[in-house]
């Protein structure tokens, strides 16, 4: 599995458990390179993964 599929997985996996909503949260990742870009991570909870809201502050 690819560094980000592991990624989102990883997130998806988190935001599915409701207790971690209101945890903190670490996400470490490896095996990707500085370009010059950002990465950018949203935490979702499961009525909101794979739709607009929640992302990027949305309600």
């Amino acid at each position: 599995m690819t560094p980000i599929k592991t990624l989102i997985a990883a997130a998806a996996a988190i935001a599915a458990a409701g207790a971690a909503a209101a945890a903190p949260l670490t996400i470490n990742v490896e095996g990707i390179e500085a370009r010059g870009g950002s990465l950018y991570v949203g935490v979702q909870t499961e009525a909101q993964f794979l739709q607009n809201g929640g992302i990027a502050g949305a309600a």
